[in-house]
Order: structure tokens, then C-alpha cells, then sequence
């Protein structure tokens, strides 16, 4: 009896040992399937806003636009981080670098795709993600080289960086009217996440983003010079 106990025991010890490998391996599976698809996502969305952009718009909705040297420009930054951010995904002590470079490389080119002449849902989505670039650039310096942000107070300020971006990206998305703003340049006819249209919070939003970019940068160049 005990020794038909103790192969029961061992049997299900087994059996529990071997689910738990299986469940791990398609766990392990399934985040590398999903990085595999933002990938293959990110430089699609990086080579469809490469295309997007009109050269010749007269005049000129995107940075890129505004001559050959800043086309050039804005595809090796661009489209460099999300490929670099593709490549370091493949490496296992690098994903979390490469995740951030591939969103900062797709925030980047959001810019393109808020002054190209294309769908007015991608239009939108640009437009949304734009304002994250110098927050995730940022994020990836402070993250250096481990991964992670070690310090607290850089963790905190990488925090409220975010929230004030996506609180601008919000308040553009909801209430800016692009056909009631006078100041409009890179898309003067589409929002397709419009709710209620408020000139006044769509004008406060990017006033305040202005200034937040402006601290952001500084901040980034503080970084950059004290790890070089």
C-alpha cells in the first residue's frame, strides 16, 4: 500500500511537473509570437509613413517635407529605431531597449503620418502617438543599459512624463476640431476621435505640451551629456 502510494504521488508530482513545462513553453511561445507581430507592425507602419510623405507638398505638412536633407533626417531616426528596437528584440537581455526604441521609432514617424496625405484613421493615430516621442527617447536613455530605470526619482519623472503626454494626446484626440483651428499645419480637415469639439482645451493642451517638450529635451540633454 505505501508503495502504491508513494508511485500515485510521484505520478501526479509528474504530471504536474510536465503541465506546469507545457503551460511555461506556451507562454514562451505566445510573447515571442506577440513581439514578433508588433515587429513586423512597427515597420510596416514605419515604411507606409516613409511613403506617405509628399515631398513636394507646397506647402509642406511634415518636417520631412521641407527639403531633402530633413527627409533624409527623419527616415534614419525614424525608421533606425524601429529597426534597431526590431533587432534588439531578438536578443533576450535587450528586449525591454528594443521595445522602447521600436514605440519612440513608431511615435517619431507619427508625425508623418499626422501631415500625410493618407487615411484619415492613420491620420489620427499619428497625431495620438506623436507626442510620446521625446518621453520614450527619454525613457530609453534613463533605461540604459540594463533596462530598467534604477533611480526613483528618475522612475517618478519618467511617470509623470507619461501622464502629462497622454493627458495632451487625450485632450487633443477628444476636443480639437481640426476645421476650428485657425493655427492648424500638419492636418487641417481630420480627427477621427473627435467627442466634442473645445478650442479652448485643444488650444491649452498644446500650449502646455509645448513647454513640457521644451523641460523634456532639456532633461534628455542633461542625460545624454552625463553618460557620455
Amino acid at each position: 500500500t505505501a508503495l502504491s502510494s508513494r508511485k500515485t504521488v510521484a505520478g501526479n508530482s509528474s504530471s504536474s511537473w510536465d503541465n506546469a513545462g507545457m503551460a511555461h513553453g506556451r507562454r514562451a511561445l505566445g510573447a515571442r509570437l506577440a513581439l514578433v507581430a508588433a515587429a513586423l507592425l512597427s515597420l510596416a507602419w514605419a515604411f507606409a509613413a516613409i511613403l506617405a510623405v509628399d515631398p513636394g507638398a507646397d506647402p509642406p505638412t511634415t518636417y520631412a517635407a521641407a527639403s531633402v536633407a530633413a527627409q533624409i533626417a527623419d527616415i534614419a531616426a525614424g525608421l533606425g529605431l524601429v529597426v534597431a528596437g526590431a533587432f534588439a528584440l531578438t536578443q533576450p537581455q535587450a528586449r525591454r531597449l528594443g521595445l522602447l526604441a521600436m514605440l519612440a521609432g513608431v511615435a517619431w514617424l507619427g508625425a508623418d503620418w499626422e501631415g500625410a496625405d493618407g487615411p484619415p484613421l492613420l491620420q489620427s493615430l499619428g497625431a495620438l502617438t506623436a507626442p510620446f516621442t521625446i518621453v520614450l527617447v527619454l525613457h530609453l536613455a534613463l533605461a540604459l543599459p540594463t533596462g530598467r530605470v534604477q533611480a526613483p526619482s528618475a522612475r517618478t519623472f519618467i511617470v509623470v512624463a507619461y501622464a502629462i503626454a497622454t493627458a495632451v494626446s487625450a485632450g487633443r484626440a477628444l476636443f480639437r476640431d481640426p476645421l476650428l483651428d485657425l493655427n492648424c499645419w500638419r492636418t487641417c480637415d481630420n480627427n477621427s476621435f473627435l467627442v466634442h469639439a473645445d478650442p479652448s482645451i485643444a488650444s491649452t493642451t498644446t500650449d502646455l505640451w509645448l513647454w513640457v517638450a521644451l523641460a523634456l529635451g532639456l532633461a534628455l540633454l542633461a542625460v545624454a551629456a552625463h553618460r557620455l
